[in-house]
């Protein structure tokens, strides 16, 4: 029980940290950026880095940019 409640700590504060610095960046150069879980640990992208991967096939075959967005746990405006 202690270990579960220490654990989500920390994922919230990664998650926190990701948003903040998604937040920032948006700020700075106007990208939109995406943050998704990653197994492990959350991770932020260009929504143009997430495009540039689809068309290079690195996803399964027939995945989206809106699949992703739906999944994001953050998106930045």
């Amino acid at each position: 029980m202690v270990i579960k409640s220490i654990r989500l700590f920390f994922r919230k504060r990664k998650i926190k940290k990701a948003i903040k610095e998604a937040v920032e960046l948006t700020r700075a150069d106007g990208r939109k950026r995406i943050i998704l879980n990653v197994p492990g640990s959350p991770h932020m992208y260009t929504k143009q880095y997430l495009q540039r991967l689809i068309r290079k096939r690195c996803f399964h075959k027939g995945v989206t940019i809106q699949e992703l967005e739906a999944n994001a746990l953050f998106i930045t405006k």
